[in-house]
């Protein structure tokens, strides 16, 4: 990544380059940081780059001229443009998690009374990092250089990044380390207690707590994110390979199954339905086919999971697949989102070709043909959660 500053005051970030984040990741290469100052595009000994505003008013305004030749000679086909000023959006996490996706971010810092309008043409973006009043907008580019550095592949551990304060919409939950005891002050014993979905239930509700305190707006705010927080599921959302053999409770199934009949479907139709496996006899009995259909010796290819949730098609639908793959999907995402893990498990297609099965439908009250899509497994996750994978490039096509 490569991140490109332009101001009036270049001194300022001697220090800032020194810091560990930063210098670190420019010794590995990762970051490219370039410090430009606006001065050198101006003609004349006094490098003049500011002046008075049009109409009368108390300061001097940064001249427009000097910023576009910037602009001009160091910006990309892959270069972003943000504007530091005070009229500027307020910036948050989700914004640094974007920009960090960026080739090359171009920050330009505001300075004196303002800069002339004009300049505003020329970027693509204006933040500011809070309603009050700066000299300039070095310390505010530094902030967002550092927040989002922090977030490319390889400048810091992912785990360390997951948890943090509003990563999920929410404060992060409160932390401990020794002595366990102090003047009687303890820490909470679901900590020490090995049991990692009781210490990641209780974390979830003391964060929920500590914004419910100390950031109550960010609670308020979140009705009017539903739509980003959605987006922020589908992209977090891992297969999980271990699971524990504790049941989840049946009110988050019940969720799970029935976020599972709103999936879409093609001419609403509805031509799927799902068969939900908690009988521990009955999923062991399913273990048992699906490994020896794909060849597994002494291996459950549900992973542990205590819940199947088995998705079938009627077989003379055309879009039986289809339809029975978005209600996957819907399940996936619904069992992610009470906390759950989830893998997608195929064969089940052969599982319910065979007599042995479709006499199963019918001594559960299921009439007619239907084809197997998938069974989706569900349960409590044990260890930790996979990082993402990289995604692979050259996936889009824009045709405009």
């Amino acid at each position: 990544m490569k991140i490109s500053i332009l101001t009036i005051c270049p001194e300022q970030f001697k220090s800032f380059l020194k810091t560990p984040l930063i210098e670190r990741n420019i010794k590995t290469s990762l970051l490219q940081m370039e410090i430009i100052d606006i001065r050198d595009f101006v003609k004349g000994s006094f490098r003049k780059i500011d002046d008075s505003p049009y109409g009368g008013g108390p300061g001097m305004i940064l001249k427009v001229e000097p910023v576009v030749k910037a602009l001009e000679k160091i910006k990309q086909d892959n270069s972003h443009v943000i504007l530091m000023a005070p009229a500027g959006k307020t910036y948050k996490q989700e914004d640094a998690h974007r920009l960090s996706e960026h080739e090359h971010l171009i920050i330009i810092c505001g300075h004196f009374e303002g800069f002339d309008q004009r300049i505003t043409k020329y970027v693509d973006e204006i933040f500011s990092i809070g309603d009050y009043i700066l000299c300039g907008g070095e310390i505010p580019a530094m902030v967002i250089s550092e927040s989002m550095m922090r977030l490319v592949d390889g400048s810091m551990k992912k785990e360390s990044v997951l948890d943090e304060s509003f990563e999920n919409g929410l404060l992060e939950y409160p932390q401990y380390t020794r002595p366990y005891d102090y003047n009687g002050d303890k820490v909470p014993d679901v900590l020490l207690s090995g049991d990692h979905e009781a210490i990641r239930r209780w974390r979830h509700e003391e964060a929920l707590k500590m914004t419910e305190k100390f950031r109550k707006d960010m609670i308020e705010e979140k009705g009017d994110r539903k739509m980003n927080e959605v987006i922020k599921a589908l992209k977090e959302r891992r297969s999980i390979r271990n699971f524990k053999p504790d049941m989840p409770k049946k009110e988050d199934i019940e969720q799970i199954v029935d976020a599972g009949l709103y999936a879409p479907n093609g001419m609403g139709y509805q031509n799927t339905i799902m068969v939900v496996v908690t009988n521990k006899e009955l999923r062991d009995k399913i273990q048992k086919s699906n490994a020896e259909i794909g060849g597994y010796v002494d291996r459950d290819p549900f992973y542990g999971a205590p819940v199947i949730i088995i998705v079938l098609a009627k077989k003379d639908w055309r879009n039986n697949r289809y339809d029975g793959a978005l209600v996957m999907g819907n399940l996936m995402l619904a069992a992610h989102s009470l906390g759950l893990g989830s893998i997608w498990i195929n064969r089940a297609y052969e599982e319910f070709e065979t007599p042995e099965y479709q006499q199963l439908l019918k001594d559960i009250g299921v009439d007619g043909e239907w084809e197997g899509v998938g069974h989706c497994a569900i349960g409590y996750i044990d260890g930790d959660v996979p990082g993402p994978v990289k995604r692979k490039e050259n996936r889009i096509y824009w045709v405009e």
